[in-house]
């Protein structure tokens, strides 16, 4: 009697969304002929991202009871009603993130398990994104260790800091047997030197035109009238001196350093100089008060970074006001912290 309920609401949802996506697509016909653009790209979006959009409230459903069975039979309506609709890039991109979104929430290996086919159903769907690649890799940890090197080894070769196919290939090699891999993996892991996580959420037109090797400095005064400046070549593992130049002497009373990271990263804050008309301040890391958006504070001077969206570090002083300025000069280290403390990936 459940199982058929369950089919039942099945077969209801679907048929309630092609009969939404026939509506939105009558309405995209009828502005097409009276001609309102802004409109026309309006309804596009909402039927590009109609299957994603459809199935989000189950799965969250779903979720909250880590039913993860039922989880993936939503996802496969996702993918009958994105079948039906054409199955454009953007939908096979969202078939991908919404699988992601429910694989990173299956913490056991059995939960995990239960995707194996359908990841290697999305990879064959579309090889070239990048969170498909590493979810084939997360999810064969368990049981396949060569399948799960040779997809890691692929999502690495786009992005190197990603952290999810590192943590996979240690977790093979330690259920394999083998165990000699785990230092060279720490190695590599703690040395990769690109930044933000993904190129979907830092593209070319992103915040102030920001890459993945750019820091953004920005004085904020009391009105919120913000000025801006960037400085280019951020590293990992090693000091750094970065340069901000303004366009004038600027007043403000705040710094915030806007950075494109990766989790999973300690920032130490060594000083700032700030050259004014009357000379140059020094303050250092201790004479500030840091407060992260969305990490932690570790010590005086040292950061804890955890989002995979980047990170901006509201900056003030607490024994100097600032002066006008043109020019900022920061000093600090971004450095990884181990996914693991396996022997010999401690020293790295």
């Amino acid at each position: 009697m459940l199982r058929d309920m369950k089919t039942a609401r099945k077969y209801l949802i679907i048929g309630i969304s092609f009969v939404v996506l026939g509506i939105a697509g009558s309405g995209f016909y009828l502005v097409s002929k009276i001609g309102l653009p802004v409109l026309k790209t309006s309804l596009i979006g909402f039927y590009i991202g109609a299957p994603a959009n459809i199935v989000r409230v189950e799965l969250k459903m779903a979720l909250a009871y880590r039913n993860f069975g039922e989880a993936l039979e939503i996802l496969e309506r996702q993918r009958i009603i994105a079948e039906a609709m054409g199955f454009t890039n953007q939908m096979k991109f969202e078939l991908i993130e919404n699988t992601y979104l429910v694989v990173e929430r299956a913490l056991a290996t059995g939960e995990q398990a239960i995707f194996s086919d359908w990841v290697d159903y999305l990879y064959e769907l579309s090889p070239d994104i990048h969170i498909g690649v590493s979810l084939v890799s997360i999810v064969n940890y368990s049981n396949d260790f060569e399948k799960t090197k040779k997809f890691a080894e692929q999502a690495l070769e786009a992005l190197p800091t990603d952290e999810l196919p590192y943590r996979a290939m240690l977790l093979a090699d330690d259920r394999s047997g083998t165990r000699g891999n785990k230092a060279e993996l720490c190695k590599r892991y703690r040395n990769a030197q690109l930044t933000a996580i993904d190129p979907v959420y830092y593209p070319n037109a992103s915040f102030q035109g920001q890459g993945l090797r750019t820091l953004i400095m920005a004085l904020e005064d009391e009105e919120s009238i913000v000025f801006y400046a960037v400085s280019q070549g951020l590293k990992l593992g090693e000091f750094v001196n970065a340069t901000f130049e303004f366009d004038r002497a600027k007043n403000y009373h705040q710094l915030r350093l806007i950075m494109p990271t990766v989790p999973g990263l300690k920032f130490t804050l060594d000083h700032i100089i700030i050259q004014g008309s009357r000379g140059r301040l020094v303050l250092s890391g201790k004479q500030l008060e840091v407060t992260p958006t969305y990490g932690y504070v570790l010590s005086r001077d040292e950061f804890l970074i955890t989002s995979r969206f980047g990170e901006a570090l509201l900056i003030r002083s607490n024994t100097h006001e600032f002066p006008e300025t043109s020019q900022v000069m920061l000093r600090y280290k971004l450095e990884r912290l181990p996914i693991t403390n396996f022997g010999g990936c401690q020293q790295y």
